[in-house]
């Protein structure tokens, strides 16, 4: 993966020092796309054994009961440089609406 990136990137003219930052760089925003994609894992609402104590708000500013509303977050991608993260989301369970989008970081 990281070899087409930079393949990618000598294309578009980013050669030299500047190259594996810019690949390291591009690695890191695909895997965030690829997290988004992902099913996630129910870290609050129906499914989980904690409190959506957000879920009033959400329902509120996006619509739906409050119970159809859980909070989701992908797998952990480690990248080159060794930092690791995933993303979080809040995800309508009756409609599939994803909104409200954070990447969190971990030590």
């Amino acid at each position: 993966m990281r070899a087409r990136a930079i393949k990618c990137l000598a294309k578009l003219g980013a050669v030299g020092k500047g190259a594996s930052e810019d690949a390291l760089k591009l690695a890191k925003s695909l895997a965030s796309q690829r997290q988004m994609a992902e099913a996630g894992a129910v870290m609050a609402g129906p499914g989980s054994s904690k409190i959506f104590r957000d879920a009033g708000r959400i329902a509120n500013t996006y619509g739906g009961n409050p119970s159809n509303w859980v909070k989701k977050a992908s797998s952990t991608y480690t990248a080159a440089d060794g930092a690791k993260f995933s993303t979080h989301w809040v995800e309508n369970v009756k409609t599939g609406q994803r909104v409200e989008f954070k990447t969190r970081f971990s030590d």
